[in-house]
């Protein structure tokens, strides 16, 4: 569930309820003397919500209990407008002041400490649709408030309070960049970030629907960086998918040769037998049904090589 309207209130647990709703299973304890406020503005849905926190002096926690309860996983993006908070991730510890970014996984066990009168922006997506290995890397690491995060910070700053929906795609690749800031060093090498996607590849060719968006969006790059990868390379995205799946086929004739060649496009994520055919030829120079024969015709001398040695 979500909050869909701003909450304000003055009652603690009416704010432990809110913000265990909005964002994810929270102990909360309010701290200090002085009587307690908070307002909480929510704004878009499971894919990306964007929500404002003002509110008196408190320390969250996410606990292992907690999250043995949790249903889903969130990834959270919290960018300091005023006052002063510490979160803790991870073995690490960050103290934000206005204008910096850190992130948290709430998968794992992490707590934040927050003085009087603070506010915050939380930029929340699931947790299945980053780079675990960037994430883990990128917890309760301060990104501070400087060029190009700055840019990063008040794109976030000027969205919250309205529906993130209509900028809902560049919200999510400045999410990614803020991210990869914060692991350090920006994104893993372009050596690693092509393995990466060509162990997809690997597992995805199957699909005859499979394009450029949804290898770039499984892959967690732009379309751009996504070709970068490959410029200079001695195969193009294409050339590596069409390798892997004309592997497949070879693969598959070799294993099952009586059963012919009807049926192999498909199975290798071909859209159509002649795509596997001009496929087959680029890669191999000659045909599906060409490389059956031979395979067929190398069985048939293998078994009358063995009649003649047993008689």
């Amino acid at each position: 569930m979500i909050w869909v309207m701003a909450l304000r209130t003055s009652a603690f647990p009416v704010y432990r309820e809110a913000i265990n709703e909005t964002f994810v299973p929270l102990s909360a304890t309010p701290l200090g003397a002085e009587p307690f406020h908070a307002d909480l503005d929510p704004r878009g849905g499971f894919d990306l919500q964007i929500t404002r926190v003002r509110a008196s002096a408190q320390r969250v926690r996410r606990t292992e209990t907690l999250i043995d309860d949790a249903e889903q996983g969130f990834t959270l993006a919290t960018i300091q407008v005023a006052g002063r908070c510490t979160l803790v991730q991870d073995g690490r510890t960050a103290l934000l002041n206005p204008g910096d970014l850190v992130f948290a996984d709430s998968t794992r066990p992490f707590g934040l400490t927050c003085g009087e009168g603070f506010e915050q922006i939380v930029v929340q997506v699931p947790r299945t649709r980053v780079d675990e290995r960037v994430l883990r890397r990128g917890t309760a690491v301060l990104v501070g408030d400087q060029s190009p995060a700055s840019a990063i910070v008040a794109f976030f700053r000027a969205l919250a309070g309205h529906d993130p929906a209509p900028l809902g795609s560049q919200a999510l690749s400045l999410f990614d960049a803020a991210l990869d800031l914060a692991a350090g060093a920006g994104r893993p090498t372009p050596a690693l970030d092509r393995e990466r996607v060509l162990d997809y590849l690997r597992h995805a060719f199957r699909d005859p629907y499979l394009d450029a968006e949804s290898v770039a969006h499984a892959c967690h790059l732009s379309r751009r960086q996504l070709f970068r990868l490959f410029a200079g390379e001695p195969l193009s995205l294409a050339d590596e998918l069409r390798r892997i799946r004309v592997a497949e086929a070879r693969r598959l004739i070799r294993a099952r040769p009586a059963n012919g060649v009807t049926g192999l496009a498909a199975a290798c994520g071909f859209a159509s037998e002649t795509q596997l055919r001009r496929a087959f030829r680029s890669v191999t120079g000659t045909t599906p049904g060409a490389d059956r024969a031979d395979v067929l015709a190398q069985a048939g001398a293998v078994t009358a090589s063995r009649s003649v040695r047993s008689a």
